[in-house]
């Protein structure tokens, strides 16, 4: 009979991980040492930068034959041992359908601007924002650093606790507790079957975390307080959940990517800000003589940044600066072009501008997307981040 609650202990812990867990959409490089590639070979990819067997599956040979230490031999090897655990052959589009199921949307903060985005940021792929200063890029970035932590229901990347699993774990207590009062076991033995049932405890997952990355010092912690007590949620928390770095050149940003790589591989993430991308490699490379130097280092960037979303399948929300269009008309409703020409363009996934509207009253335009049609909502800023528009 003991045995009958251990099994509806195991089914609700079943339970729990179905209702509670969001799908990890990648694999740790440790897994690599159960298919014969020695300890110090996985070490020496985690150092260069490849932390999980998706990097590696992906990765050119070129790149692989630049880590220290692998021999081409290794290297080929190593390729043929990630081909059979990462799928990149054909599917067809059926299944293609049933893997974006699995993605979730982030909620902005505005039903309305929800609703124009149908749900709101997607995971697993690059959302673009511009617009001139104070159209609110920023602070809807801060919006989706507390909105990515909460529950899937609600409009976050989060699971919720099973019920069902709760009232599993009260019944098999009560029913063992009965069945060992029965028996007459010994407080010894009754201790040792109550340790038992409970050596898988109720936990409920920490909320998925985000990184922030910030090019022009506009990030305010205050502003994730006042936001996450919108939410009702606990700020002190809140704000441990949001991994925080400051890019002081390009070559610096690039290197965060990495970094936020390492820790992806460690946590459960859901959300990648980068306010803003394009700010610094246009500091860093001025005049036409470094143009084409500009938009290759930006290139990887954001080859980079595809990888993360890719990877991990987080979101990955990017600010981006606009400049006067010399071509664009006086009398247009907006004369201003985003910067980064073609590159920023194709690596983007989602294309969304942002104007200024009356008041705190902010206009969001659909400006490309390969699922949303061209349209516009409203939405605000409020004291506590994005909101419905006002009157």
């Amino acid at each position: 009979m003991a045995a009958v609650a251990q099994q509806y202990h195991e089914e609700a812990l079943e339970a729990q991980g179905q209702d509670m867990e969001v799908a990890v959409t990648y694999q740790s490089l440790d897994l690599l040492q159960e298919h014969g590639v020695a300890a110090n070979d996985i070490q020496k990819l985690n150092d260069a930068g490849f932390h999980t067997i998706e990097s590696v599956a992906h990765a050119t040979i070129r790149k692989l034959s630049e880590v220290r230490g692998l021999s081409e031999a290794k290297v080929v090897k190593l390729k043929d041992i990630v081909r059979t655990l990462v799928p990149m052959d054909f599917k067809t589009a059926a299944d293609a359908l049933e893997d974006r199921k699995s993605l979730v949307t982030l909620t902005t903060g505005s039903t309305e601007l929800d609703k124009l985005l149908e749900g709101g940021i997607e995971t697993g792929s690059l959302t673009e924002v511009f617009g001139e200063f104070r159209t609110g890029k920023t602070q809807l970035c801060h919006t989706l650093c507390v909105t990515c932590q909460m529950p899937i229901s609600e409009g976050g990347a989060e699971g919720k606790v099973c019920l069902s699993f709760l009232l599993y774990q009260l019944l098999a207590c009560v029913f063992l507790l009965f069945l060992l009062d029965c028996l007459k076991l010994c407080s010894s033995c009754r201790n040792h079957h109550l340790d038992k049932l409970s050596a898988s405890p109720i936990s409920i997952n920490p909320p998925l975390k985000a990184i922030y990355i910030d090019t022009e010092g506009t990030f305010r912690p205050q502003r994730l307080q006042a936001i996450a007590e919108r939410f009702g949620m606990d700020p002190a928390v809140a704000l441990e959940n949001v991994a925080y770095a400051r890019a002081h050149n390009s070559e610096h940003q690039s290197e965060l990517l990495k970094m936020a790589a390492a820790i992806m591989s460690q946590d459960r993430y859901a959300l990648i800000v980068v306010d803003s991308a394009t700010a610094l490699y246009r500091t860093d490379y001025s005049g036409r003589g470094e143009l084409s130097e500009r938009q290759m280092q930006l290139a990887q960037f954001l080859r980079q940044l595809t990888r993360l979303a890719e990877e991990f399948g987080v979101a990955v929300f990017m600010t981006n600066q606009v400049v006067a269009n010399p071509d664009g008309m006086s009398f247009a409703k907006d004369s201003t072009k985003p910067i980064g020409g073609n590159i920023i363009a194709h690596a983007s996934t989602t294309r969304l501008r942002l104007r200024k509207g009356r008041g705190e009253n902010r206009i969001c335009t659909v400006y490309d997307s390969p699922t949303l049609p061209e349209a516009d909502c409203q939405f605000a800023v409020g004291p506590s981040g994005i909101c419905d528009a006002t009157e």
